[in-house]
């Protein structure tokens, strides 16, 4: 099967026509996301033309809209809902910001009971794991991966949206570093007074102790704070990117760089970062309930989210996608992921099977380090 590409749009009336054809077998029987999915995988369209017949499916089918839970840290709703709505009429898009793990709670209890609601998900790797286990993502999602995806990105019953590297962020005006990359090593020769790592960075121990194993990772994070480094609990990743750019703190380890870069480039705030490699990656990940109430808005929005249309969405919110063909608002961000590509000495990026046992050792790891610690 051709995947989906960008060609140019077709004459007015194709996507109406295909519509009529695929849905005219004259069966009641409810449309499914496997029915949507397998009906994409069944044509050959450019990329705007699938675009084009999808949003006439779903409004042929009764769907005024869907229904969107996603992280406190994705792209504001306005973003999104503002994007797509004036892209598609007659289709709403209503997005709730949860956390990761009440988004998979919640995810959950709606399938167990029965009463699905959601219809897109999107969420880090550890809860996109807990879904996969328990079934909850349609399979077969790599047909509404836009043509910029790369392979690595595709998982079968998700879509890799944006990611970021963990990195080291600094004030220019209480420290100066080079540009890097840095290593592991390397990070402990430099001056460090002051730089923090907090309690709220699971997935950036997960990645230590991935690459180092449990006792080597705690070795280092010992090290980095006998060198002058401090553990703080309690401190968010907002609350770091702030106390950067004020200056409460020199430097951070498990720094976003896009919100720095939005610091530095948006509010001319002084700060500068550098990845650290291989950089421990936090990864979103798009899926569609199996049982999603409306299944064409749903496969609509993952082709247009994973587009170059949805990516700019993000990227004007500073979220470096994973859409290798659209232009990006903070190119510095872009760039690094872009080179990182598969490569395992730039890029870590952990397999999905393995995470939720790393995500344990993380938490047996950061509870021993709020013991060790307790006084920043």
């Amino acid at each position: 099967m051709r995947r989906p590409t960008v060609l140019h749009r077709a004459a007015p009336g194709i996507a109406l026509a295909l519509l009529l054809v695929a849905c005219g077998s004259g069966s009641d029987a409810p449309v499914t996301v496997a029915d949507v999915l397998d009906e994409v995988a069944g044509l050959d369209l450019p990329y705007e033309d699938l675009l084009d017949h999808l949003h006439a499916a779903a409004l042929a089918n009764g769907e005024s809209g869907l229904a969107h839970y996603g992280q406190t840290s994705s792209p504001t709703p306005e973003a999104w809902t503002d994007a797509f709505t004036a892209r598609f009429p007659g289709l709403s898009h209503d997005h709730a910001r949860l956390r990761s793990t009440e988004i998979a709670e919640r995810v959950l209890a709606e399938t167990e009971a029965g009463r699905v609601q959601v219809d897109v998900i999107d969420i880090t790797a550890p809860g996109f794991a807990l879904l996969l286990d328990a079934g909850v993502p349609a399979p077969g999602l790599d047909v509404l991966a836009h043509e910029g995806i790369p392979a690595s990105a595709r998982l079968g019953s998700g879509v890799e949206l944006w990611s970021y590297p963990y990195v080291l962020g600094w004030n220019t005006e209480a420290a100066s570093y080079p540009s890097g990359p840095f290593t592991w090593d390397g990070i402990l020769d430099l001056p460090l007074d002051g730089c923090i790592i907090t309690d709220g960075m699971l997935s950036w121990y997960s990645g230590l102790i991935d690459m180092m194993g449990a006792d080597g990772a705690r070795a280092w994070v010992d090290r980095f704070i006998a060198a002058g480094g401090r553990y703080l609990i309690g401190v968010s990743g907002s609350a770091r990117n702030a106390g950067i750019a004020s200056g409460e703190y020199p430097c951070t380890l498990g720094g976003s760089p896009h919100e720095l870069e939005r610091l530095r480039v948006e509010e001319g705030a002084p700060v500068d970062w550098a990845v650290v490699e291989p950089a421990p990656l936090t990864v979103f990940t798009l899926a569609i309930h199996r049982e999603a109430p409306n299944p064409y808005a749903a496969a609509l929005f993952v082709l247009w989210a994973t587009g170059p249309e949805g990516s700019r969405a993000l990227s004007d919110n500073g979220r470096p996608a994973t859409n290798r063909t659209a232009s990006m608002a903070f190119p510095r961000v872009a760039d690094w992921i872009g080179r990182a590509g598969d490569d395992a000495t730039v890029a870590l990026r952990i397999d999905v099977e393995r995470v939720l046992d790393l995500e344990v050792q993380a938490s047996r790891m950061v509870a021993d380090l709020d013991a060790a610690y307790p006084a920043g």
